[in-house]
């Protein structure tokens, strides 16, 4: 097994190298005077080869496609992407006319065999061209928590499209969930309520993405404001756009999320459930 990692993936790749009992490929990257990208990989004629990159932000869409280009072009034994945060897939329909299906266009760019790691909809696996198999984050998610916040009496799902997450991760820790209404008053602001006793519980947020930060932020400032002992934030996405990630930290206790897109809270690992995913591909 070969594994490649893209500029947006380096550290999860190299956990999923060290899980196969290899080493990340090295890759040679640089930009031309006018902007453009240069990519060289290695040799990988008859390899089995795991490529990881995300498609966010958009100089990574440019670079997937370099990068499979490579490797297909020196015909591998195989070439298995993995996309771990798997941009544009909230844009999955035409909302008003005259829009692209942006998650179309950009699935329909990726060849061959795909994995995706808890896509906002699982819907999206019919928009690309190949096969596509789906993992979940939530294991991560549930790991750390359990790990790390044992005595969590409660799982809060922001919304109603976060109930499911909240559930499964609310079984591993075997404790309650409950989900919060949510009003959406434009892109960075919410309006949350609910009806269930959080006082004096240790609490979790979860959700799958945690971009701006605003929805986990109302939630747990209600959550305090009704008496949460403890109010800790889950995500498998941790976007963090702008400087989101220090006002998120300042409403709750604590925040992580997993290494699908990489940064200071990326606490978690999908690196065992992506290996798994691949393993079942080979037999």
């Amino acid at each position: 097994m070969r594994v490649v990692g893209g500029s947006t993936s380096q550290l999860l790749a190299q956990r999923l190298a060290q899980k196969f009992g290899t080493s990340l490929e090295g890759l040679m990257e640089k930009r031309f005077p006018d902007g453009e990208l240069y990519i060289r990989l290695p040799d990988l004629e008859g390899e089995d080869v795991v490529l990881v990159q995300n498609t966010y932000p958009d100089e990574a869409i440019t670079e997937l496609n370099l990068l499979q280009d490579a490797v297909l072009e020196m015909k591998p034994l195989r070439l298995t992407t993995v996309i771990p945060y798997m941009g544009y897939a909230r844009q999955d329909k035409v909302f008003l006319p005259g829009e692209p299906i942006s998650a179309r266009a950009i699935a329909q760019a990726i060849r061959g065999q795909v994995i995706l790691v808890s896509p906002h909809k699982p819907s999206i696996k019919s928009l690309f061209p190949g096969d596509v198999s789906i993992v979940s984050g939530k294991g991560a998610i549930a790991s750390w928590l359990s790990q790390r916040f044992p005595k969590t009496e409660m799982i809060i799902a922001p919304d109603k499209g976060a109930i499911a997450l909240a559930r499964n991760v609310a079984r591993e820790l075997h404790c309650g969930y409950a989900s919060m209404e949510k009003n959406r008053v434009d892109a960075e602001h919410v309006e949350v309520s609910a009806s269930f006793d959080v006082g004096g519980k240790a609490v979790a947020i979860v959700d799958d993405i945690i971009s701006t930060g605003g929805t986990v932020i109302e939630v747990a400032r209600w959550l305090r404001a009704h008496g949460a002992r403890r109010v800790y934030a889950g995500c498998v996405h941790g976007l963090f756009v702008g400087n989101s990630l220090p006002r998120v930290n300042e409403a709750c206790d604590e925040v992580g999320a997993t290494d699908t897109v990489e940064g200071a809270a990326s606490v978690a690992s999908v690196a065992g459930a992506i290996v798994g995913a691949i393993k079942e591909r080979v037999k």
